[in-house]
């Protein structure tokens, strides 16, 4: 995950130097990513535990494994949680390291002058891509993690891992991955749950859907939309056909879906006015949705399009102050 994947954004716990919190918000901000800094309290802590990608906790090491002990449940769901010094010398991977705390460490590394990251695992002091970063950038499910610490090790060992499922593999993957070979262990990209078991050697990564919320104007120029939508796909790495569909309060975002052969989603406004009023995980709304009494647009959209299981995964993006698209991922 490097800072623009962040789409969630980053929450900032600080519990005494509010000055070094603000340098750290400062310094992701500059970089576009979306971030918040708050003081410590076991309801921001809750709040940053459900609705951001990844945690900075500005914090004894000591403290912050004793706050998160609570909170922890598998390694596929909990969020990466990097520990700042508030001397700003050291960022600290101490969860997820896997799963994006290492590379925000290193990140953070980069745009902090002094800030030394303290990587301990053996992927990234390889310079291998681990397979949950690989699962993660490619927006799918492992159905099978118990398998992938074997995985990782054969890469670690130099072994191959054979990769079914991609018509090419991603440039930013580093190690021994191979589209075809006699390699021990495998990965399969399904775009469905497999009807069959597989081989012990074999992990199973599930593409996840993609719903897309688009807030417009009515008069808004679908193409203004159109490019929106794509930037969107664009800066997320994935291609039209992961979309499932497209959501939208206005009749004419069709002839958009249409155009790019995705279905589309008629939904009421006030149908958005109705939905997890109380979610605090959305980008707070403006003043003139306030007034309305709406929550917000285009991840509502996102949300609802998606059905029960969806999940944000990018938070709004606004276009020349007319459109705002937001994405959901959904099995």
């Amino acid at each position: 995950m490097v800072l623009e994947e962040l789409w969630r954004g980053v929450a900032i716990l600080y519990v005494i130097n509010e000055d070094s919190a603000n340098r750290v918000l400062n310094s992701l901000k500059r970089l576009h990513v979306s971030a918040f800094a708050f003081k410590y309290s076991p309801d921001k802590l809750d709040l940053a535990w459900r609705c951001f990608d990844a945690i900075v906790l500005m914090m004894p090491v000591s403290a912050a494994v004793r706050l998160l002990c609570p909170l922890i449940k598998d390694k596929t769901i909990d969020r990466p949680v990097v520990v700042v010094s508030e001397d700003l010398r050291y960022a600290i991977p101490i969860l997820g390291a896997h799963w994006g705390a290492n590379e925000l460490a290193l990140e953070l590394g980069k745009v902090l002058q002094g800030v030394v990251p303290v990587i301990t695992t053996a992927s990234e002091s390889y310079g291998i891509t681990s397979i949950e970063e690989f699962a993660r950038k490619l927006i799918t499910k492992i159905m099978n993690p118990e398998l992938l610490s074997k995985v990782n090790a054969e890469l670690l060992r130099e072994g191959c891992v054979e990769v079914h499922g991609l018509t090419a593999l991603p440039t930013w993957v580093k190690g021994n991955y191979k589209l075809n070979g006699d390699c021990k262990y495998k990965i399969y990209v399904l775009s469905e749950e497999p009807k069959m078991d597989f081989a012990e050697n074999v992990l199973i990564l599930k593409k996840l859907k993609l719903s897309i919320g688009v807030g417009s104007k009515r008069s808004t120029d679908t193409k203004l939309i159109k490019y929106a939508v794509l930037d969107v796909l664009d800066r997320l790495g994935v291609g039209i056909d992961r979309v499932d569909v497209i959501a939208s309060v206005h009749e004419n975002i069709k002839n958009v879906a249409e155009e790019l052969g995705i279905r589309f989603m008629l939904v009421p406004l006030s149908d958005i006015g109705k939905f997890r009023p109380n979610d605090d995980c959305l980008t707070p709304p403006s003043e003139a949705l306030t007034r309305l009494g709406i929550i917000g647009v285009a991840e509502p959209l996102a949300l609802i399009a998606g059905g029960p299981t969806a999940r944000l995964i990018m938070r709004k993006v606004v276009y020349d102050g007319e459109v705002t698209v937001a994405v959901a991922a959904h099995e």
